[in-house]
């Protein structure tokens, strides 16, 4: 399920130099053509569902398997682009496979500074997308590895890159506005979903809410407060603006709303 944004204005994004084996993750730019047309989406190994995946497969610019994550999709017959981690978590035996099919195949050590996730995302950046879409995020037994996931999008969003989190009923996005330049998004949720907001910035400012149960209107929202929580769809067009500071969006389905992925309407960034 991708969605359509206007980039942050006036980001300049700046690569590091890598040394090896971080170095290499440039090197698929001399290898193949990527698509950056479409978004990039990157698969790890968190809950997920295999309808999920292959929507969001089928509208990918490049996969890309972070670690176990290719478990996921070697179950399902999907070849990825591009695998990379440390491979702690995954059967050689399939980093083998991987590597016969002709996947681009980038090893770590072990004892790394990123995660598996953080360097899939980075070799993204790397390629020039702008969009990301990140499954198996979620879920699973490490809840500390959940919470780094969700505080990436904050990261990357800094640097031109808009990452969202798509899980089986869940939706996480971020919304970034500043210079006096509006930002809004046109909620992906249907009738009774949950509609989540959290500051990121100390204070986001502007905020307006549209056909939500609690409406808002140029509201300060501050970092800490549990003010706009748990609020719900509750009409056709329900959208989330702001002004001023960064806005993580959690939309999540209830009892009313669509769990259908492929019915549920795709979402829409927008800079004024």
């Amino acid at each position: 399920m991708g969605y359509l944004c206007s980039l942050e204005v006036g980001l300049e994004v700046h690569h590091e130099d890598r040394e090896s084996p971080e170095g290499e993750l440039t090197k698929l730019k001399n290898r193949n053509a990527t698509n950056t047309s479409g978004p990039g989406l990157v698969v790890a190994g968190g809950h997920t569902r295999e309808d999920l995946v292959s929507l969001e497969a089928s509208r990918a610019g490049i996969i890309v398997a972070a670690d176990s994550g290719m478990a996921v999709l070697s179950k399902m017959g999907i070849v990825p682009d591009v695998l990379l981690g440390d491979f702690d978590s995954l059967d050689q035996s399939v980093v083998r496979d991987a590597e016969r099919a002709g996947v681009f195949v980038l090893r770590f050590p072990v004892e790394k500074d990123k995660t598996d996730t953080e360097l899939a995302l980075d070799f993204l950046l790397e390629q020039g997308f702008d969009e990301a879409r990140l499954v198996g995020a979620l879920g699973g037994p490490r809840l500390d590895h959940e919470l780094s996931n969700i505080f990436l999008l904050e990261k990357y969003i800094k640097q031109g890159l808009r990452v969202t989190i798509v899980h089986p009923g869940i939706f996480v996005a971020i919304l970034s506005g500043h210079d006096g330049r509006w930002c809004w998004i046109d909620v992906p949720g249907g009738k009774g979903d949950w509609v989540s907001l959290f500051p990121i910035t100390e204070l986001v400012t502007g905020v307006t809410l549209q056909d939500l149960k609690f409406p808002l209107r140029d509201a300060t929202l501050r970092r800490g407060s549990t003010l706009s929580v748990s609020n719900q769809v509750s009409g056709p067009h329900p959208r989330v603006e702001l002004k001023e500071g960064i806005l993580l969006l959690v939309v999540t389905a209830g009892r009313l709303g669509i769990v259908s992925e492929e019915d549920r309407p795709r979402p829409t960034v927008r800079l004024s």
